[in-house]
């Protein structure tokens, strides 16, 4: 991944929308919704793949049918004429699947949030149920470990009330919904992704906006991340609030269309890591740069009120001086800040009496915490946002991973689509040292920073058509490793040896034609899933650039092929419960036969 330099490349299938979540990819064709187990296509013997029908987990491919599986909202034995636009899949995690169903043309209908437990060894999958009346859905956010579960939506029709995030529970095991709902009710930010992120870590639902106040601020300083975190059985009197240190004005605007909020866990520490990605003209200069920035977020237990020190003003920017989370009581009843203010600054002469903006001196970050895209430095060719499909960043890597649209030049005004892997990663350095003393550098908030981040440069993939000479990168070469020329992307020539020519690569990313120019797409630390297209008539093909040599794609599956399919039905029957909604069917990759070895 460091090189952008994939192992292999495969159509999955063919579908309307995907989501892609741990290795589990979910996606709805026609009136069929399908899982698919990415991770599980490494099992190339056929001990490995009986083994997997006796339970524990995920089969290849398992199919339900959507009008059967919808029916039970309805009263119905099954849904007549499924308008596939009234269903959606919102997240997966940890085995359940939650989907969304809108039925607009029905009479009296409601909205419903179904969630399916696909490890469910019972009559059928265990599923939740939850009407969500007439609540508005553009908004919804699902968390979900082995034992709870949260459902957040965005309530913005609320009378004489702000817009907030409302969140339901519910137990997993055994599956009832817990009482009251919790409101995060000074939580503003209300695009998921962009101004506010959430996950669930150690026992704690963790919420975290980049904003900070429904109306606008006329003159600000200084910029936080509000923090919001609540036991995963506890009540909305259980709410506790952190602010972190975000950056300050007098850095530079900043190109919000490029923006993005997450939240990780440090490999290394197992802290919870705040990460946001933006694009910047740092010092106002007249060329912008992306930079990716990551935060820790204390995971200390409350401080009582009796620890509060109301003395010290630097409370109310409690980061990294101050790291303690506080209720919601000790929050509303602390004093407002004064005097906190820069010196001889004419923008403090337009404050009226009721402005009180944020203010904290510049901090320092650690250098290990700050990765800048060096594109300008390497020369690399710069994508405009329209152009820039997919964007990712890799923490155990340190790359930005983007999937771009670079038209290959042509003298017809027609310009076809033709996307690119696009990889600008680092690596850590030699310890920072004093350039007068040769010590090493000096503590920032009580750590030592000892590691900076060096560029690796921007490696563009697949090549030029027109560069014959291209040859991977060495590092990429295994033992026994021959090119070839051939432009077959059949699955019996791609599992006999590496396929290396361009033409055959950017076939494969571009399968059909998209003058719409939409790319949805997801990407981790192991792959690449994408879907090319509107969808809106024929269905989209969704690819995968795959950098695990474990997953075995196209090479070493002959008889994993050949034993599925030898299993397959010509007319589906139920696996494992009475049910007819579900069933087990080949997978739909190895009947497209459309892959591409490249190592």
């Amino acid at each position: 991944m460091l090189l952008a330099a994939p192992v292999s490349v495969t159509v999955l299938g063919y579908g309307d929308e995907f989501i892609y979540n741990e290795g589990i990819l979910c996606y709805t064709a026609s009136e069929k919704l399908r899982v698919l187990n990415i991770h599980g296509l490494s099992r190339s013997s056929q001990q490995d793949f009986e083994s997997t029908e006796q339970g524990g987990d995920l089969p290849l491919e398992r199919v339900f049918d959507l009008p059967q599986l919808l029916a039970p909202n309805m009263n119905e034995s099954r849904i007549e004429n499924l308008d596939r636009e009234d269903f959606s899949l919102v997240h997966y995690s940890h085995g359940w699947l939650t989907c969304l169903w809108s039925p607009r043309n029905r009479p009296k209908s409601r909205a419903w949030l179904i969630c399916l437990n696909l490890y469910s060894e019972s009559s059928g999958p265990a599923e939740i149920r939850l009407n969500l009346g007439w609540r508005s859905t553009k908004k919804i956010v699902v968390r979900n470990t082995t034992t709870h579960l949260f459902c957040g939506i965005w309530d913005d029709r609320r009378i004489n009330s702000p817009s907030d995030w409302c969140f339901y529970r519910y137990s997993l095991d055994p599956i009832e919904q817990l009482p009251a709902e919790i409101r995060l009710g000074r939580f503003v930010g209300s695009e998921p992704g962009v101004t506010s992120c959430f996950e669930i870590h150690d026992g704690y639902l963790y919420a975290v906006s980049s904003q900070s106040s429904m109306p606008n601020q006329e003159v600000e300083y200084t910029s936080y991340y509000h923090c919001v975190r609540v036991p995963v059985d506890g009540h909305e009197r259980d709410l506790e609030i952190l602010k972190v240190w975000r950056r300050n004005h007098e850095e530079g605007p900043i190109n919000d269309g490029w923006t993005s909020l997450s939240l990780h866990k440090d490999e290394e520490s197992g802290q919870l890591l705040i990460g946001e990605s933006r694009r910047e003209w740092t010092g106002g200069v007249s060329s912008s740069q992306r930079t990716y920035y990551m935060h820790e977020i204390p995971t200390n237990p409350l401080i009582s009120d009796s620890e509060l020190p109301f003395e010290d003003p630097c409370r109310f920017c409690p980061s990294p001086c101050y790291s303690g989370w506080m209720s919601m009581e000790s929050w509303d009843a602390s004093p407002p800040p004064e005097g906190r203010l820069p010196a001889n600054d004419r923008l403090a002469l337009l404050l009226g009496p009721d402005e009180k903006p944020n203010f904290s001196p510049l901090k320092e970050r650690p250098s290990r915490n700050v990765h800048s895209d060096k594109e300008a430095e390497d020369n690399s060719p710069s994508f405009i946002l329209a152009k820039t499909k997919l964007r990712h960043y890799d923490i155990s890597s340190h790359s930005f991973i983007d999937l771009v649209d670079d038209p290959a030049p042509t003298s017809s005004f027609r310009v076809q689509q033709r996307l690119r892997l696009r990889v600008s990663s680092s690596q850590l350095g030699a310890p920072l040292r004093d350039s007068k003393t040769g010590l090493l550098a000096k503590s920032i908030n009580g750590v030592v920073d000892s590691a900076q981040l060096v560029s690796r440069g921007v490696n563009l993939w697949p090549p030029d058509a027109s560069d014959e000479e291209w040859q991977p990168p060495e590092s990429c070469k295994l033992p026994g490793y021959h090119s070839s020329a051939n432009s077959s992307i059949s699955m019996s020539d791609a599992s006999k040896e590496p396929q290396t020519n361009p033409e055959s690569m950017y076939d494969l990313l571009n399968p059909v034609p998209n003058p719409s120019g939409k790319v949805d797409g997801v990407a981790d630390e192991r792959s690449i899933v994408y879907a090319s297209g509107l969808g809106s008539e024929l269905a989209r093909p969704i690819i995968l650039i795959n950098f695990d040599e474990a997953i075995r794609i196209g090479r070493d599956l002959e008889a994993a092929t050949g034993l599925l399919k030898g299993k397959a039905r010509s007319d589906p029957q139920p696996v494992r419960n009475q049910k007819t909604w579900e069933w087990q069917e080949t997978a739909s990759w190895l009947r497209i036969e459309k892959s591409m070895w490249l190592r």
